[in-house]
């Protein structure tokens, strides 16, 4: 099929979600699949480098908790959230050197220390350090200070996940400076500047990736309308949300994407709905879904958006479909499945 006769199907195939001649070109660039071609790679994938220090700070969270441990290990925890933080002389010199903050600087406020947890989730993306707040509003810090850069910005009701990717880790490059120095000839503050020089391409020594994921219902769905009772919403949310975002994860490291698409939040709710009670059903994915969508917008125009909401309760019935008839056994077979669906894209789910 020649490129022409396949952006006059993807023209056919929209139009009758009210796409206007207008926005086509934005549609057919969203509808782009970075999945296509198949991988040919090994699941669970192993660890990022950062993860056993993080193996290391769950083992300290254990004595002197979490909150201790994150202000102890992480720079930006040890100023508050205000507007224009990011902006501070202090705050820029403590997160672009680790220096440490002035001592009169008071850290973040967290509201239920103790309903803060620190952990290592096992993900067939491969392990990754989980932080979980029970109170709400104490996500809400952690993710304006770890994701936000300690700036007030709003985070939606219906937001209870985040994946914060390439975080500065300070105290990983003091730890990789400590060993260089036993064995450096010079270890002075000159050639350590030279030697920082040089490490800075090498990412995987100092950015970390980590889930902050909180206590309540998903999409902010009420245990009665998702059909359970409250409790077991709640523990099913937890690890919808796990599940979800570690999907997510997976992408990011087979393909170096994370987004937003319609396309990844139908999988990664797959996902996480799957690890959660073992079944997809059609009216409750397409509900959790629904109540984030506008979430999803982003750059999109009114029209363009509107399409994709319409799109949307077709694709989710594509996955149903298949799922159905799938024989999935454990994460490892689930994942391949999903990643199986993304190579199909949004177009052939919907149309199938």
């Amino acid at each position: 099929m020649t490129e022409e006769q396949s952006t006059r199907e993807a023209l056919d195939f929209l139009r009758p979600f009210g796409a206007e001649s207008e926005t086509f070109e934005e549609l057919l660039r969203y509808l782009e699949n970075p999945y296509e071609k198949p991988l040919d790679v090994s699941l669970p994938l192993t660890d990022e480098a950062h993860v056993a220090a993080w193996r290391e700070y769950v083992a300290e969270a254990e004595e002197k908790g979490a909150v201790a441990t994150l202000r102890n290990r992480q720079v930006r925890m040890r100023f508050p959230v205000r507007e224009g933080m990011n902006e501070e002389p202090a705050y820029r010199l403590s997160t672009r050197s680790g220096e440490m903050p002035p001592v009169d600087m008071e850290p973040a406020e967290i509201v239920d220390p103790e309903g803060v947890e620190l952990l290592i989730a096992e993900s067939i993306a491969g392990a990754v350090p989980v932080i979980r707040a029970r109170d709400r509003r104490d996500f809400v810090t952690l993710v304006q200070v770890l994701a936000r850069r300690n700036e007030p910005q709003d985070i939606p009701d219906s937001m209870g996940a985040c994946l914060v990717k390439g975080l500065t880790n300070w105290d990983r490059v003091a730890r990789y400076r400590e060993a260089w120095a036993a064995k450096a000839d010079d270890a002075s503050h000159t050639a350590w500047q030279k030697e920082f020089r040089r490490i800075v391409p090498q990412k995987e020594l100092y950015k970390d990736t980590l889930l902050i994921l909180s206590h309540g219902p998903y999409s902010s769905l009420s245990a009665a309308d998702a059909g359970r009772d409250e409790a077991e919403w709640l523990s099913e949310s937890l690890t919808i949300r796990q599940h979800h975002e570690c999907f997510h994860y997976l992408t990011l490291r087979l393909f170096g994407l994370i987004r937003s698409n319609l396309l990844d939040e139908v999988l990664a709710d797959l996902m996480g709905l799957l690890a959660a009670h073992d079944e997809y059903r059609e009216e409750l994915a397409l509900t959790l879904l629904e109540r984030r969508l506008s979430l999803y917008q982003g750059d999109l125009s009114e029209n363009a958006f509107g399409v994709i909401r319409r799109l949307a309760p077709r694709v989710v019935s594509g996955v149903a479909r298949r799922v159905h008839g799938a024989e999935l056994h454990g994460h490892e077979s689930t994942s391949a499945f999903a990643l199986k669906l993304a190579r199909l894209g949004l177009r052939r789910l919907a149309q199938d």
